[in-house]
């Protein structure tokens, strides 16, 4: 049976008597009466009774205990910063605009030009491009050199000084080629060469 601590002047101690069996314990110097007790049995004594028998009962030193340390949670993983969405593209937005706008210009230019001078034809000229040239009424390919200057396409959106340079040397070849090769006219009955491509548009080199 485990004997709490009467107070500060109790210290638990190992009873040292050789004699083991059961038998009255008196305090040395308190007379205190502690029972009847086996040797090697743990009781409180009085420091009096402990300081006048040393060799009959010897303390206990307790190591107090420390009280257990709660695990420390790692610290959550910092949150990925948050990219803002990026802003459409200048050329982006006005290119898909100038397509909207340029739909019915380039339809009226099929009508009175022929396919095959279509500006679209003019190396480095994209859809966005030739949609832009025609709004400045240009539609065919010469019109690039005989309406519009080297100021006048850099300009444009999608057009650097380059892309500029060939698309007016382009321009002035095509022009120079197809004056000196007029084109067929259709035949009486209304029927089209059976050559689908314009002979002018073959012999221009690729710039």
């Amino acid at each position: 049976m485990q004997q709490s601590n009467p107070d500060d002047d109790f210290v638990k101690c190992v009873y040292k008597s050789l004699n083991r069996g059961e038998h009255a314990v008196h305090g040395p110097a308190t007379k205190r009466f502690y029972g009847h007790r086996p040797g090697g049995s743990v009781f409180y004594v009085h420091k009096s009774d402990i300081a006048a028998m040393p060799d009959m009962f010897e303390p206990i030193i307790e190591t107090p205990t420390a009280p257990p340390v709660a695990p420390v949670a790692p610290p959550p993983p910092p949150t990925p910063p948050v990219e803002p969405p990026k802003p459409p593209s200048r050329a982006a937005t006005v290119t898909k605009a100038s397509v909207e706008r340029a739909q019915p210009a380039a339809r009226r230019s099929q009508s009175y030009y022929t396919e095959n001078d279509d500006v679209a034809l003019t190396p480095g000229v994209s859809p966005a491009i030739a949609a832009q040239l025609n709004q400045l009424g240009v539609f065919k390919v010469q019109d690039i050199h005989e309406k519009l200057t080297y100021e006048d396409l850099i300009k444009l959106d999608g057009v650097a000084e380059q892309r500029a340079k060939t698309m007016l040397d382009f321009s002035k070849k095509y022009a120079a080629l197809k004056a000196q090769k007029p084109e067929e006219t259709p035949e009486e009955d209304g029927s089209k060469s059976d050559d689908p491509v314009d002979p002018v548009v073959s012999d221009v080199e690729t710039v």
